[in-house]
């Protein structure tokens, strides 16, 4: 699997997908089986949300797609994603370096 980037610009519609920086940040990853099983749950949520907006969703194969209107299916931006994840860590006794 080859890992991109997304850059947005001014709108969620405006993104651009980049390539790694370098080699060395292609990388495989360790992941547990409970994080599969709650990506896999949240594959088929999305999948079901895609079905019933199927002529509005962007269909790209995002894994953290937007799933309410009305940008469908677009990526979301990146500071919202790390936002989210700053509080999931806090709320545990865990901040990012």
């Amino acid at each position: 699997m080859l890992q991109k980037l997304i850059t947005t610009q001014v709108t969620a519609q405006k993104y651009t997908l980049l390539p790694p920086k370098t080699k060395g940040s292609i990388r495989k990853i360790d992941v547990e089986s409970e994080v599969l099983q709650a990506l896999n749950k949240f594959r088929i949520q999305q999948n079901e949300i895609k079905m019933q907006m199927i002529h509005e969703w962007h269909d790209h194969n995002f894994v953290f797609a937007r799933i309410k209107g009305p940008y469908w299916g677009y990526p979301r931006f990146i500071k919202t994603i790390e936002n989210r994840f700053d509080t999931v860590l806090k709320s545990q006794g865990y901040r990012r370096n």
